[in-house]
């Protein structure tokens, strides 16, 4: 997903139906991803952003099951 992202110059790529436990926020491959996801591991979002948007985010207010604010 992430050399897609990159081969196709895209900013900001949301994903529905992910399995993280729980939220947060880590870098990959020059991506960071901030991701919302259940106790029981189902039901997650995440938002991957380039280096571009990285930079547009100065705070995170609220990461919890099934949404991203």
């Amino acid at each position: 997903m992430i050399h897609e992202m990159k081969r196709h110059e895209i900013n900001i790529l949301g994903v529905s139906k992910t399995h993280w436990k729980q939220g947060g926020d880590l870098d990959s491959h020059d991506i960071r991803v901030i991701y919302a996801g259940g106790s029981e591991s189902h039901r997650g979002v995440d938002l991957l952003l380039d280096e571009t948007a990285t930079k547009c985010v100065t705070q995170l207010n609220d990461i919890k099951m099934g949404s991203c604010v």
